[in-house]
């Protein structure tokens, strides 16, 4: 499985309508003045960053788009977005690690970009990559466990091959007997029919 930022950036932009339109909140507080035009500027570079992910980019432009996003979650202003902003931030930043196979770092963020109200099928297909990618089993099991009962249709995305490594590991373990029982339960409700 291998994800482009392009392709994530489509499918956040055609999905997610509330990130289209949910302006920046107002903030309160001693930095009241500074954070509604950073969150502005923020809510506008994303926007940007969007758009540029639309278009055919050479390699310079996806360290470029990784650099600015990276930016974009350390800046003091990034937890007064709206969630649509902060969610599209963290998933590009994310499949730009993914791209570039900087898996534990990608994890990190897909983590708690994938447990927001915003989340797709295509954060946890990310999250799962990135996890197993880390040799992350347990992590790798509870985002496929997730596709399964939400978006049975997406475990088409992911390798055969590797769903069953997944249940093979957790099946060396005794300590994850109670995650291996969950997402078998999730497959076979889901109506996979590889070996697990």
């Amino acid at each position: 499985m291998r994800y482009t930022t392009v392709g994530l950036c489509l499918l956040l932009l055609a999905g997610n309508e509330a990130f289209a339109t949910t302006p920046p909140p107002s903030t309160q507080g001693s930095s009241a003045a500074r954070a509604p035009q950073s969150a502005q500027v923020l809510h506008d570079v994303i926007k940007g960053l969007l758009a540029m992910a639309a278009t055919p980019r050479n390699p310079a432009d996806d360290v470029q788009m990784r650099t600015l996003l990276k930016a974009v979650l350390d800046d003091p202003a990034f937890p007064s977005l709206a969630s649509a902003d902060r969610h599209a931030a963290s998933v590009m930043y994310g499949a730009t690690l993914v791209d570039a196979n900087e898996f534990s770092a990608a994890l990190d963020v897909l983590r708690p970009a994938s447990e927001m109200p915003e989340a797709v099928s295509v954060d946890w297909e990310l999250r799962f990559s990135a996890a197993y990618r880390t040799a992350n089993y347990e992590d790798a099991a509870r985002s496929l466990t997730m596709l399964a009962q939400h978006w049975p249709k997406s475990l088409a995305n992911v390798s055969p091959q590797n769903i069953a490594a997944v249940g093979r590991e957790l099946g060396k373990k005794p300590e994850d007997a109670k995650l291996h029982q969950d997402l078998l339960a999730a497959l076979t409700a889901a109506g996979w029919q590889g070996a697990i």
